[in-house]
């Protein structure tokens, strides 16, 4: 598994990552709180990063709004797309 390792000077608390989940709706509270706290796991493990410095947002978009609440997101910023596998 890789693990953030920079020699610089960057301290954890400088690497503020963020994570925006955009879902369809209908999922509960409980599930939402128990994806963001994985994901917060997974970059903790993986970055190395101090929970604490950790944001999750989750966004439910309506299905007739899907196509433009994606279009805010910038081709260089997708990282996985199913709609050009």
């Amino acid at each position: 598994m890789f693990r953030f390792n920079n020699k610089s000077s960057i301290l954890n608390k400088e690497i503020m990552p963020h994570i925006a989940v955009t879902m369809l709706p209908g999922r509960s509270r409980a599930i939402k709180q128990d994806l963001a706290e994985k994901l917060r796991d997974t970059l903790i493990e993986v970055l190395g990063v101090d929970s604490k410095y950790i944001s999750v947002s989750i966004e439910d978009v309506e299905m007739k709004d899907w196509e433009k609440s994606m279009e805010r997101i910038k081709d260089k910023y997708m990282i996985i797309n199913t709609q050009n596998e």
